[in-house]
Parts: structure tokens; C-alpha cells; sequence
């Protein structure tokens, strides 16, 4: 009998063994950092069409947080109630409440930028309580990627940085600033802003309706005699569907769409290259300059989306 019972013990002992290692694996994972570029600082409010008092004010002082200290890798989004889709990811997939009035939560995004749990939120918020929460909300925020805050932003008392392990090597004090591609349009004068959810949406809407205003236009079009329309025919479909495939993205939930917003920048390069200014039919010659100012919105909604990964030392 002493042989089963032995037998029993080391059958035991290994299940006892593997789940400890099971364990121990699933705790390194759970306190492993989220990459800050899958982070968001989401806020929620009734009506995308309405916009709630409240939430305006408190995305304007995040919005000043960001601005005025240069934290752009804090990550900000907006999604509202009123709107199916959206409101779908909010209750079924984090877990707000539209009877909690403004929301603002830490969210973690997947790989593709879909919200896929809630880190952390505060309910009912106005501006008074977001200023009285905010050192416990960044603190949070840098606990979860292992990044530091801003100096002026860090709580009285709290070590300059995160600690470094394994998975956090210390960052860098001052990276070198990251090589990027010089912007192929005319820049805006207006400085580049911090554009909200509901602004992306916003921008790839517009640049879906205005893209297949002019395709449906073209494509019944007949050809010019010297066929130097061709290019510009080619080009503007390439572009429709690219522009098409954005607003599906943004559509889905998507916070930053960045392979379809760089397939959109690259795409509307060669359309502008193709002269539509000179070579559309004469009543589609005015769609021109409002899309190239919706791509020159969609390459900075792509720079902002993207800088924190530009800028990452990995």
C-alpha cells in the first residue's frame, strides 16, 4: 500500500508545485505595466450633440493638464450616452453608468485601441471634485504604465520616479526628440490641438462624406479627352475607400485608428500629387481644399495618436 500512497503524495506535490507556478506567473503579469500608449483617460457624459456644462469644463482643464505641462502621453477620449455604439462599450464593457452623471476613468485599450476594461473611475464629477481627486487619478495613471508625472504634477512627497524593474527600465530625463516625417501638406497656423473622441469622429466623418461626394461625382463622369483625368480618377477611389475604411474604425470604437489614419495620410499624398485642383471636373474643384484640410486634421489626430510610441526609447 506504501507505493500508491506515495505515488498519491507526488501527484499531490506536482499539482501543489504547478499551481503555485501558475499563480506566481498570473500575479508578474497582473502588476506588469500597461504601455502608455494603451491608457486612456476616458470621460463620459450624456450627449455627443449636447455637450454637458460639467463635462466641458473638466475636458478643458485635462486638456490644460496636457497642454500646459507637455504630458502628452496622458491619452484623453470622450464617448456619450446618446450614441449606440458608444454607449455600448461604457456599460457592457466598462462598466459606467449614465445615472453616474460625468464619468472620467482610466481605461485600458487592446492592441487595435478598443476600451477593454475599466483601471479606475470616478463618478459624478464636476470640476471642483476632478481638482480635489486629480494627484489620486495621475497617481493611478502612473502606477499602471510605469511612467513618471510631469514634476508640478506629482503629489508632495512621492518619489520623482516609478520604481525600475524588469518590465520598467528607467526612463530617459530628456530623449532625444523623435524623427518624423515632415508634414507633406501646408501646416496649419493654428497650433496643433488635443483632439477629443468625439473630434475624431468628427474629422473622419466629414472626410468619408466629402471623399465619396467626389467619387460618386467622378466615376459618372466621362473621361477626359486627353485622359489626363485618369490619375486623379484612380486616386480618388484609393482614397474613398481608405477614407471609408477610418470612419469604420472610429465607428467601432477604435480611439486612434493609427494604421488606418497612416493608410489615409500615404494615400492622400499621392491624390494630391495627381493636381485635383486642375484635373477634377470644374464642380468638384471646391471639394478639394476642405479635404486636404480634413487630411492635414487626420495626420495630426495620427501624430497625436502615435508620438508617446515615436517617442519611446524601446
Amino acid at each position: 500500500m506504501a507505493e500508491p500512497q506515495n505515488f498519491g503524495k507526488r501527484i499531490f506535490v506536482g499539482l501543489l508545485c504547478a499551481l503555485t507556478f501558475v499563480a506566481l506567473n498570473v500575479q508578474a503579469i497582473a502588476q506588469a505595466p500597461v504601455p502608455y500608449q494603451q491608457m486612456l483617460l476616458l470621460i463620459a457624459g450624456p450627449s455627443g450633440d449636447r455637450i454637458d456644462p460639467q463635462e466641458q469644463r473638466v475636458v478643458e482643464h485635462l486638456n490644460g493638464l496636457r497642454g500646459t505641462y507637455n504630458f502628452t502621453e496622458l491619452q484623453m477620449g470622450t464617448m456619450h450616452y446618446d450614441r449606440p455604439s458608444e454607449a455600448a462599450v461604457l456599460t457592457k464593457t466598462l462598466g459606467f453608468s449614465p445615472g453616474k452623471g460625468i464619468t472620467v476613468g482610466l481605461v485600458q485599450l487592446s492592441d487595435q485601441g478598443l476600451p477593454i476594461r475599466t483601471v479606475y473611475k470616478l463618478e459624478q464629477v464636476t470640476q471642483a471634485s476632478l481638482l480635489a481627486a486629480q494627484n489620486d487619478l495621475l497617481t493611478r495613471w502612473s502606477r499602471a504604465t510605469g511612467q513618471t508625472l510631469p514634476a508640478d504634477l506629482r503629489p508632495a512627497g512621492s518619489n520623482a520616479r516609478p520604481q525600475a524593474t524588469s518590465s520598467n527600465p528607467p526612463t530617459v530625463a530628456n530623449p532625444p526628440a523623435a524623427t518624423t516625417q515632415q508634414p507633406w501638406l501646408a501646416p496649419n497656423t493654428e497650433p496643433t490641438k488635443a483632439y477629443t473622441f468625439d473630434e475624431v469622429q468628427s474629422v473622419t466623418k466629414a472626410l468619408a462624406t466629402r471623399t465619396a461626394t467626389v467619387w460618386d461625382n467622378v466615376r459618372n463622369a466621362p473621361l477626359r479627352s486627353d485622359g489626363n483625368d485618369l490619375a486623379v480618377r484612380e486616386q480618388t477611389k484609393t482614397l474613398y475607400d481608405a477614407a471609408r475604411n477610418l470612419r469604420a474604425a472610429a465607428e467601432r470604437g477604435v480611439i486612434y485608428p493609427l494604421n488606418e489614419l497612416a493608410a489615409v495620410s500615404q494615400i492622400g499624398r499621392a491624390w494630391h500629387e495627381t493636381d485635383p485642383q486642375y484635373y477634377l471636373p470644374v464642380p468638384l474643384r471646391s471639394e478639394v481644399e476642405p479635404i486636404l484640410d480634413l487630411l492635414r486634421q487626420a495626420e495630426e489626430i495620427h501624430t497625436q495618436g502615435s508620438r508617446a510610441a515615436l517617442s519611446d526609447p524601446k
